[in-house]
């Protein structure tokens, strides 16, 4: 739906402007996640949620890293914070 909403967005502007002023093309969002390089147990807040785009792309981000633990993928308590305990947001 995040991509969807992106892409829909991303056309809608208006008098020569490409969509609305606030919308991060998902290229550099994937860039800053990596750069900010977010850890399992961290809360991870956007502010001006929108598409959802930030929080999409940390989720991917952390959820396709190796696992602290043996063996490989997410340990159960990982993806339970994971899921439950790491995203926030805020949108009008």
């Amino acid at each position: 739906m995040s991509h969807i909403y992106e892409d829909k967005i991303k056309n809608m502007g208006n008098a020569g402007r490409n969509g609305g002023e606030y919308y991060t093309p998902r290229p550099l969002i994937t860039t800053i996640v990596k750069v900010v390089n977010p850890k399992i147990g961290e809360k991870i807040y956007d502010g001006a949620c929108g598409s959802a785009g930030f929080l999409c792309e940390a989720f991917n981000y952390l959820k396709n890293r190796p696992s602290t633990g043996f063996g490989s993928g997410l340990s159960a308590k990982e993806t339970e914070i994971l899921q439950r305990r790491s995203f926030y947001d805020k949108e009008l």
